[in-house]
């Protein structure tokens, strides 16, 4: 049975010897690990997989937040 409508085959023309992988290819590389993604904290898939999330996330915090910020505040209260 045929489908209702056919589509023209436009990827193989467009995209020819390969390219269409090779696109795919860099898609998968730059979304895995070098696109930040909201849901894991701004993590890629890459570092949360392989378990530097968490070393990520104190660094962070860390450089948000320096140690000599927290004295000098603790010194203006006085």
């Amino acid at each position: 049975m045929a489908p209702d409508h056919e589509e023209p085959n436009a990827v193989g023309k467009l995209l020819p010897g390969g390219d269409l992988e090779r696109q795919i290819s860099a898609f998968v590389d730059h979304y895995n690990h070098h696109r930040y993604h909201e849901s894991l904290a701004n993590l890629t898939p890459a570092d949360v997989y392989h378990g530097r999330g968490a070393k990520l996330l104190k660094m962070r915090e860390e450089i948000e937040n320096p140690p000599w910020l927290k004295y000098n505040s603790m010194g203006s209260d006085m």
